[in-house]
């Protein structure tokens, strides 16, 4: 009857009992944002800074810098970079000049001798524009001051580069003469033109003169500075170095590469301990007096006998790793990345490239170096050029017929050029271009640096030094082929040395 009575009263309670309640999930809506600015637990270390680029400059340029210049003097693929810059832009031989007039081609490069180029007189046009886009490659800017009128150049004209530590960055101000906005000691007028440059004055000031000192600062009109930085952001007042993508990773690298140096050098010593194992020596006591543990050296192709009781426990570690060198490309291909430049020219190394590969990877960088050969003579070249002229003129050491000052800057650049990687192939590939109309000799010869002028002058110079020997040309163009003697032969015999048997070839036989 009991338990009658507890199944029934068991069965009411399950139908009175409260059901537990359901709880569907949200219909999944659509994404109307961008899935990067999405807030989770796993962007909560994403730390976002200020919104503008000044702001954001400011606030970084000064370490920026300092560690860029720490990178430059002790990191190996730093100081490689700020060689491939200087190589590739610049080169051996420099940007000429080449202008209608061939006075100004001449005054031009008798300007750019050492004596007459820079107020310092300690550098060449050549040397002092490798310096300058180094510096602005590994300060983010360069800053260089015009001297017109200079009396210590023949020109009436010099150039000075500033460092750019100089140019006081924690000026921010209202200037209170002229209402202009001056950030990062750079005075702006409303359109954002910089107007003048405010450096730090005191101790610095006779490095570069003095044109207004206030307030601690000398103050530089803009038209006697140039200032040159990549601009990668609109507004941007001051520049960046180029390594500041990679400069962390390429200081974790560096520590890296110590430690494993180290270890390495640890694991080819062959350490190891010595262990003395009591049980193997009848009626041994230890000397009380004596704590010192045994030590001893090994010398090489020695074979040392233990004292007995002494065990030799080995301490082999393995470094580096097989895992090693893999590991660090994929870094070095990182930093050729961040800089733009490609691997193996940034890391030196053409273990594995074949033919193909090195055509691709030589058409990038030649055409990024292109691009910082037109910076430089846009950002560089044309306005020292265009304040030079004046100067020169007044000089007396710059006569031109011509008074329209549209033919005196009517100039052409020419920067360095390169061979091509099969000069063979290319060069059968540019005779068929030639054939069908599709370039001519002074593009070509503008893609190695050379100008179709100078080819000319030189081969009619080289017809006239011909005649003076006697000597003809094997091949001047025309289908006639040459005797076999009509050059070889003729200029074999003129420098020949004469034995004494009256024939001049030197061999004895008549």
């Amino acid at each position: 009857m009991l338990a009658g009575i507890r199944r029934a009263l068991s069965w009411v309670s399950t139908i009175t009992a409260p059901r537990p309640t359901r709880h569907r999930l949200p219909a999944r809506t659509p994404r109307r944002n961008y899935q990067g600015a999405a807030s989770s637990r796993l962007s909560a270390d994403w730390i976002l800074g200020p919104t503008t680029v000044d702001e954001t400059i400011k606030n970084s340029l000064t370490k920026l810098r300092q560690r860029s210049q720490d990178l430059c003097r002790n990191n190996a693929y730093a100081v490689r970079y700020l060689d491939l810059v200087g190589t590739n832009v610049v080169g051996k031989n420099g940007i000429r000049l080449r202008s209608e007039h061939e006075n100004i081609d001449t005054a031009w490069k008798d300007w750019g001798r050492k004596e007459n180029c820079t107020v310092s007189g300690d550098q060449t046009l050549r040397q002092f524009l490798w310096l300058a886009w180094q510096t602005r490659a590994a300060d983010g800017e360069v800053i260089i001051r015009m001297h017109p009128g200079f009396k210590g150049s023949r020109y009436r004209f010099a150039v000075q580069m500033i460092d750019a530590a100089l140019l006081d960055i924690n000026l921010n101000d209202k200037n209170p003469k002229t209402g202009n906005l001056i950030v990062m000691g750079v005075e702006e007028n409303k359109h954002g033109r910089p107007v003048a440059y405010w450096f730090h004055s005191g101790a610095d000031v006779r490095k570069f003169g003095v044109s207004m000192v206030s307030r601690g600062r000398l103050r530089i009109p803009a038209e006697q500075i140039i200032h040159s930085y990549r601009r990668r952001r609109p507004n941007q007042t001051r520049g960046v170095p180029d390594l500041a993508p990679i400069m962390m990773d390429a200081k974790m690298l560096d520590g890296l590469l110590e430690a494993e140096i180290v270890a390495a050098r640890t694991a080819a010593s062959k350490m190891g301990f010595l262990e003395r194992k009591m049980e193997d020596v009848e009626g041994y006591s230890p000397d009380p007096e004596n704590d010192d543990p045994t030590e001893m050296e090994a010398e090489p192709g020695a074979i040392t006998e233990l004292d007995p009781g002494l065990h030799f426990e080995s301490w082999d570690p393995q470094h580096p790793s097989t895992a090693f060198p893999s590991f660090i490309k994929t870094n070095i291909r990182r930093f050729a990345s961040g800089l733009c430049v490609s691997y193996p020219s940034l890391a030196n190394d053409v273990e594995n490239v074949n033919f193909s590969s090195l055509r691709h990877v030589a058409i990038e960088d030649r055409d990024h170096w292109g691009a910082e050969q037109s910076d430089l003579i846009d950002d560089l070249l044309e306005p020292m050029y265009r304040a030079w002229i004046f100067d020169a003129m007044l000089s007396g050491h710059l006569t031109l017929p011509e008074r329209d000052p549209r033919a005196w800057f009517a100039v052409k650049w020419i920067p360095r050029g390169w061979q091509w990687v099969d000069p063979v192939k290319e060069g059968k590939a540019a005779e068929g271009d030639l054939k069908n109309n599709l370039t001519s000799n002074s593009r070509l010869l503008q893609g190695k640096g050379i100008e179709y002028e100078d080819v000319l002058e030189e081969r009619q110079a080289d017809r006239k030094l011909e005649e003076r020997y006697g000597a003809t040309a094997p091949d001047d163009g025309d289908d006639k082929k040459s005797e076999p003697n009509d050059w070889g032969g003729r200029l074999a015999t003129a420098i020949a040395p004469n034995n004494g048997n009256g024939n001049g070839n030197g061999t004895g036989t008549n």
